[in-house]
């Protein structure tokens, strides 16, 4: 039966463009999705497709979203679909930047790294104000730790920095001190993630060679949201074939506060040369007189 019609026996529906994007196998591909355009059942297609189509091995998929709960949800949506052959879609990798990146550091150190919570996180920077006689409510630790995620994962440009709680030479004597009470606690954040899976990847050829043959076809929900060193490390993974599908709204990026680059959506298009662009542009979420 046709894969399509197969799951329009199951009530569930594709216009044109989504199924050019599910279709979409081999090489780049960017799906500019606005809100409520289906960017998220465009993802479970495609990777139903790529296995039960293109006999793609599950194990070999990787799809990456920002939050573990949006990463268990697309599973759960995954799984509800392609309910008949659940035990063999099970082996479709659902997950985070963090998580993916962290199974890389474990790897390659072969054991469990420890890594600071947010809670302790923001202890710890609470902590260092208040011993610098500097105020330490909510807003201003919190801003703090957003520049330090801007600092460390944007080429430590501290003009990209919004140091209105705090001077320069303040902002950069709490990095330090921070960076210090890491060591003295032997662990990692979750920007540390990020900045030790890149110099892992560029300097240990063999487990960047590993992780290639292990994934094979990427997918990568609201790429909007992603920050350049994710973007980076990203191309390190799926080279030399490419295999990677981006979705996003570069109109709604919510985590610029943190250091997402809106302009990779551009940029993507400029790092994969003939990659292959789909716009999803019906809404199915909002009213017709709502938008």
């Amino acid at each position: 039966m046709d894969f399509f019609k197969k799951l329009e026996n199951a009530g569930i529906y594709y216009n044109e463009r989504q199924k050019d994007a599910i279709t979409y196998v081999n090489g780049p591909l960017l799906v500019a999705a606005g809100p409520g355009s289906g960017k998220t059942s465009v993802i479970t297609g495609r990777a139903g497709y790529l296995i039960e189509k293109i006999k793609v091995n599950p194990s070999s998929i990787l799809v990456i979203t920002f939050t573990k709960a949006a990463a268990n949800e697309m599973k759960q949506r995954f799984q509800n679909i392609f309910s008949d052959a659940r035990h063999h879609f099970d082996e479709v990798n659902f997950g985070t930047f963090h998580s993916t990146f962290y199974k890389i550091i474990n790897t390659y150190y072969g054991r469990q790294v420890a890594v600071l919570d947010q809670d302790k996180t923001y202890g710890i920077i609470k902590n260092i104000l208040r011993h610098e006689n500097q105020p330490y409510d909510e807003e201003t630790v919190q801003a703090i730790l957003n520049n330090i995620s801007i600092f460390r994962t944007c080429g430590e440009d501290i003009g990209r920095c919004n140091l209105e709680k705090v001077s320069r030479a303040l902002f950069l004597s709490i990095l330090q001190k921070y960076g210090g009470q890491k060591k003295l606690l032997r662990c990692i954040d979750f920007d540390d993630m990020m900045i030790i899976c890149k110099k892992i990847l560029e300097s240990d050829s063999n487990l960047l060679s590993f992780y290639r043959k292990k994934y094979k076809y990427f997918l990568i929900d609201e790429f909007q949201d992603s920050c350049r060193i994710q973007f980076d490390i990203v191309k390190l993974l799926c080279s030399p074939q490419n295999n990677i599908c981006a979705v996003g709204d570069d109109d709604q990026s919510i985590y610029s506060f943190r250091g997402a680059y809106p302009h990779c959506m551009v940029d993507f298009e400029k790092s994969f040369k003939g990659c292959k662009t789909v716009l999803l542009n019906i809404n199915y979420r909002s009213s017709f007189e709502i938008v």
